[in-house]
Parts: structure tokens; C-alpha cells; sequence
């Protein structure tokens, strides 16, 4: 009578089984971080923020220009043409604070404007 335990492993489905293994584990590690940064609060504002914004533009699909008189520092903004501009590459992005009088001392070193400018859908 012959058992079922040879004495030989087959050596292909062992790879196989091995390869698929070292896969798995990968694929649980990578959806488990997915996951974590999915749920954490600020994914979650994120995405609360990308819908109101959706929404702000489904109800204002138009752009209503400013009509009230500009003053002389925003004639001068708007006349000088800026060397470099920095956009946020964000989709959503919460400015917290900033360090007014270190900006504006690096504006005068630098002979430079700095602008902040507020947008529509900006909650202030």
C-alpha cells in the first residue's frame, strides 16, 4: 500500500503556491495603508470640501465679476505682471496661518508683491 506522503515535493506548484503567497501578503499590506489613509479625518474633509465645491459651482455656474471700485495698491497688483507665480497643486487646501510680517519683509528685500488671493468657493 502506497501513502499519500512521497518522499519528492513537486517543485513548480510550490513556486507557484510560494510566489502567490509573497503576493497576497503585499496586496493585504498595500489596501490595509490604503484604507488607513482613507479613514482619517482629513480624507474625510477632503472629500466633504471637493463636494461643496462641486456643489457651489452647480448652483453658481457663473462667475460674477467685482463691482466695486478698486484701490490703488489692487490697480498696482493688477497693472505689474509677476515674474513667478506659485499655485497650490492641491485639489483642496487649508491655509491655517501664516507669518504676515515675514512675508511682507521678504517682499521688501526681494522688491516683490505677494498676493493671497481669495477665491470663490474660500470660506474665510
Amino acid at each position: 500500500m502506497v501513502g499519500r506522503i512521497d518522499t519528492r515535493v513537486p517543485g513548480l506548484p510550490l513556486l507557484v503556491a510560494i510566489v502567490f503567497t509573497v503576493l497576497s501578503i503585499a496586496a493585504f499590506l498595500y489596501l490595509i495603508d490604503d484604507v488607513a489613509k482613507a479613514l482619517r479625518p482629513v480624507s474625510f474633509c477632503g472629500r466633504i470640501a471637493r463636494a461643496g465645491v462641486q456643489v457651489v459651482d452647480a448652483v453658481y455656474p457663473d462667475q460674477v465679476g467685482d463691482t466695486r471700485p478698486m484701490h490703488a495698491l489692487e490697480v498696482e497688483i493688477r497693472r505689474r505682471k509677476p515674474d513667478r507665480v506659485v499655485r497650490l497643486e492641491a485639489d483642496v487646501g487649508v491655509l491655517i496661518a501664516f507669518n504676515s510680517k515675514g512675508l511682507s519683509t521678504a517682499a521688501r528685500r526681494a522688491d516683490g508683491l505677494i498676493v493671497l488671493e481669495h477665491q470663490g468657493t474660500d470660506h474665510v
